[in-house]
């Protein structure tokens, strides 16, 4: 196997899909990219003069933080392995375009939006086909099978199956299947009573959330659903209306796990103005009558 080959194999995983793990492409490319000068003679920049092969793909379509990568490679050495090796820098390249991109949530977000939120251990999982694709292809997905532990929000029923993706590039979900483990599962009702969950959806492992995160999954955070949380991802921002909270956990921390997604809630208080705030217990009355000058 040629060093190209064994230089991405040897990471044993696909490109990674998550938004917040974009960041890693522009390594692997430029990692093979090193690999095809060296049998290729290839360049990063394109001559109209002369063939060479281009590839352009935008990935995230997140307007606060768009990523374009280009490249291109001038046949100027001839090498058995150049086609081979570009061939499957399309396949790679065409993979991540097609990668599951969410929006930042703060977890309160995620249980105002989401149908349903519940805790559950996962018993069991398996491959089913829902049907074709206009091409006649099986439309597949997978079912996991829960032992459902509380219901936070959601219909009066008990739910004992979920369904999401079969892979992380259509935002499938993998769960482990231990019965020790429970998680914190928010998820959206489809049109049959089922709950569909995505990559986009908060799903914790209940012993990671902190005290504030649980308490608010049990009724903290439906006291500001009315409330809007604005994300800063810059400089500069701010909120345009008295029931925003501004949510600065990834300017200040370069994360959307920072203080304020796990200790903070957005409330909404008496004079309809939205204000964070930080705790398990609940908030006092003196908070809630606070009015903004």
């Amino acid at each position: 196997m040629s060093t190209c080959g064994r230089s991405l194999r040897n990471k044993n995983q696909p490109f990674r899909r998550s938004v917040a793990d974009s960041r890693e492409l522009p390594r692997d490319l430029h990692r093979l990219r090193k690999c095809l000068r060296s049998h290729c003679a290839v360049s990063s920049s394109s001559s109209s003069s002369s063939s060479f092969f281009y590839y352009y793909f935008t990935l995230n379509s997140r307007k606060e933080h768009p990523f374009r990568y280009r490249f291109s490679a001038k046949m100027t050495k001839p090498s058995s392995l150049c086609a081979p090796l570009l061939l499957f820098l399309v396949w790679r390249a065409g993979e991540v375009a097609e990668a599951c991109s969410c929006s930042a949530n703060h977890p309160q977000q995620a249980y105002c939006n989401s149908d349903v939120v519940l805790r559950a251990k996962v018993a069991g999982w398996q491959e089913i086909v829902t049907g074709n694709d206009i091409y006649g292809n099986p439309i597949k997905r997978i079912q996991y099978d829960i032992k459902q532990m509380k219901m936070y929000k959601g219909p009066d029923r008990e739910i004992d199956a979920i369904f999401t993706g079969p892979s992380s590039a259509v935002c499938g979900v993998k769960l482990e299947i231990n019965d020790k483990k429970e998680y914190l599962i928010t998820g959206k009702l489809e049109s049959d009573g089922t709950m569909h969950v995505t990559l986009c959806d908060f799903i914790q492992t209940w012993e990671s959330l902190t005290n504030a995160q649980k308490k608010g999954m049990d009724s903290r955070y439906e006291m500001g659903c009315e409330c809007k949380i604005v994300h800063c991802a810059s400089v500069p921002c701010s909120i345009s209306d008295p029931a925003e909270c501004l949510w600065t956990d990834w300017l200040m921390e370069n994360s959307v796990k920072g203080p304020q997604a796990r200790h903070y809630t957005c409330i909404k208080r008496n004079d309809s103005s939205c204000a964070w705030y930080r705790g398990a217990a609940a908030p006092k009355k003196e908070f809630l009558d606070i009015e903004d000058p």
